[in-house]
């Protein structure tokens, strides 16, 4: 699926007036994964990346991507050092663990990459409404270049 993703977003970028400076990866849940792969996988394509929710590995459930070599959040922290990241995920959320996106925040800290947080009190796994109307996020993303 995502070399289909890679394949569309050239297509489109071939066929329409697109700044590829300024493409901006984001997902929510199955989609937050897949921001973490397509990042991790195309690291140099994006200018920044919003994970909503999303996650890297839930186990048994949804296996991780990343080759086994011990803590994974670090892994992609380190290959995504250079890439600014907001991070998104309601506390409440019962569908993927919050502690997903806390690791990872955590990971992206500890190696000094540009990210931000939020925590959403008492919110469920639909933290994408709060995350797409929150215009600092928003204008943050748009801010952002290669």
């Amino acid at each position: 699926a995502g070399d289909i993703a890679m394949l569309a977003l050239d297509s489109i970028i071939s066929e329409f007036s697109v700044d590829s400076n300024r493409l901006y990866l984001t997902g929510l849940s199955l989609g937050g994964n897949g921001t973490w792969y397509l990042g991790y996988h195309h690291t140099e394509r994006f200018a920044a990346m919003l994970a909503i929710c999303g996650f890297l590995d839930l186990g048994d459930r949804f296996p991780g991507f990343l080759p086994d070599e011990g803590n994974n959040f670090s892994t992609l922290a380190d290959d995504l050092v250079e890439t600014p990241i907001w991070i998104v995920h309601g506390d409440a959320d019962v569908v993927v663990p919050v502690e997903q996106s806390r690791d990872m925040a955590a990971a992206l800290e500890s190696v000094g990459a540009e990210v931000y947080y939020t925590e959403l009190p008492g919110v469920n796994h639909n933290s994408w409404d709060a995350a797409y109307a929150n215009i600092e996020i928003i204008n943050w993303l748009f801010s952002q270049k290669l």
